[in-house]
């Protein structure tokens, strides 16, 4: 069954919120467009709706309005959607340190939540220590991240070693010669 949504809108924070009537659910993205939330469903149950066709935000409120029933249903996140919504606030704000503290909170309520490892890496690579935003892409199964940070690494590193490197090898090619003089010299020395 595929989605259709019948309305967006985005909050004060920049986060995008799609109803989507097909299934009755309401779907959060963040300001990059990755996947917060989804919640809601095709039932008369609470929190769940028959015939979503409006959605829009108000403050830290949600409403979504269902044609069926004649209705409106507020949300209001909860204290773990609230930790996500912080840490990803602070760290579009550029405050990579606390956004890293941040997410490792969430991670203490959900220890599943991708995009608190993502989160993480991204802090993590801002800061500059690519190897710890690897190991945390790959925790958030975000191959992308990964592969793109990985070539990151790989210039800093061939950066950082290349002189040493091109040194070794040209002490070593100058060792080779003159060791190989120096045997030869002695050889012709003993042949005389």
């Amino acid at each position: 069954m595929k989605s259709y949504f019948t309305d967006i809108t985005v909050d004060d924070s920049g986060f995008i919120y799609g109803v989507d009537s097909t299934r009755g659910r309401v779907f959060v993205y963040d300001t990059d467009g990755s996947e917060m939330f989804i919640f809601g469903g095709n039932e008369s149950r609470q929190g769940c709706f028959l015939s979503p066709c409006a959605i829009d935000t108000y403050g830290e409120s949600v409403y979504v309005l269902d044609s069926e029933n004649d209705s409106v249903t507020e949300f209001k996140y909860s204290d773990y959607g609230k930790a996500v919504k912080v840490a990803l606030q602070s760290y579009i704000k550029g405050n990579y340190t606390e956004s890293a503290e941040l997410w490792n909170d969430v991670l203490k309520m959900n220890g599943t939540n991708r995009l608190a490892y993502i989160g993480i890496g991204k802090a993590l690579y801002y800061q500059g220590n690519y190897t710890g935003a690897i190991k945390y892409f790959k925790l958030g199964h975000d191959k992308e991240l990964e592969s793109r940070t990985f070539m990151v690494l790989r210039k800093v590193l061939i950066r950082k070693y290349a002189a040493a490197a091109i040194i070794l090898i040209v002490v070593a090619v100058i060792t080779a010669v003159i060791v190989k003089r120096t045997v030869k010299k002695r050889r012709n020395h003993k042949n005389v």
